[in-house]
């Protein structure tokens, strides 16, 4: 089936972008006849951390409505070890009853890090809706918590992740009089998979300040005061308070002013 709508059609920080449709499904009890999500790629408006504003052309109220947006950013630090990250969008009418799906993917280490996240779409405040992340009870989606009917739940799940896990399951449940969707679930998880993307290469400089002043290298660095001062020599990382540094990392020296 093929689904148009307006909403398709959204700004994000004052550009705009156009969605493209990954599920569809039947009403969630606002009267509308049908529920759809739509995802977006907006890296190229996303420079860091801040405040993304997203405006869509019209409200719940309307056939179909607007039922909430959710930014998520991967981003890559060297520092980092191998993870892979995984993606689930989609959409499923629940009332009265349970979505259940399976999350893959990767292959997990033998001793896995792992955090996770589920959005739930439309939960109503103060009902029961249970979530469950590999069968391990994970809370009640109730609209009132982060609020505006949004459902949102993250943790860390390493504990819950078998050694070299190769899939995951989920479940939500409706057990009152709720009508509820699954919307994304992610998962961030240690992993042995080929790494496809070269963190370090991305960067001409051979050292990385991030926005919280945390210097990451590819190797060995120093870092000098504006009087020439050594603060610090090593592999890192090391973060910067504020003024003046010079980084010295294989032959090239960076000024840094840290505000």
């Amino acid at each position: 089936m093929r689904v148009q709508s307006d909403l398709a059609n959204i700004t994000f920080a004052g550009n705009p972008v156009t969605g493209t449709a990954v599920a569809t499904t039947a009403t969630l009890c606002w009267g509308t006849n049908y529920y759809i999500n739509y995802v977006a790629d907006v890296t190229p408006y996303v420079s860091g951390n801040g405040t993304y504003t997203i405006r869509v052309p019209r409200a719940l109220s309307a056939t179909p409505g607007a039922d909430g947006a959710t930014l998520y950013v991967i981003y890559c630090d060297p520092a980092e070890t191998t993870r892979t990250i995984t993606v689930y969008a989609g959409a499923e009418f629940v009332n009265r009853a349970s979505a259940t799906w399976t999350q893959s993917g990767f292959t997990a280490t033998t001793s896995p890090q792992a955090r996770a996240s589920l959005t739930v779409g439309d939960p109503q405040d103060g009902l029961y809706n249970p979530g469950y992340f590999n069968g391990n009870y994970i809370g009640s989606f109730d609209g009132s918590v982060p609020g505006n009917h949004y459902g949102y739940w993250e943790a860390d799940v390493s504990s819950w992740v078998s050694p070299s896990a190769t899939s995951v399951s989920w479940e939500l449940r409706s057990s009152g009089s709720d009508c509820i969707s699954p919307n994304v679930s992610v998962l961030a998880i240690t992993s042995v998979d080929t790494e496809t993307f070269n963190c370090s290469s991305g960067y001409d400089d051979p050292t990385l300040v991030d926005e919280s002043g945390r210097v990451v290298s590819r190797g060995y660095f120093s870092v000098y005061d504006a009087s020439g001062r050594l603060l610090y020599s090593g592999n890192g990382p090391y973060t910067l308070t504020k003024g003046i540094f010079f980084i010295l990392s294989e032959g090239k020296l960076r000024r840094v002013v840290r505000r």
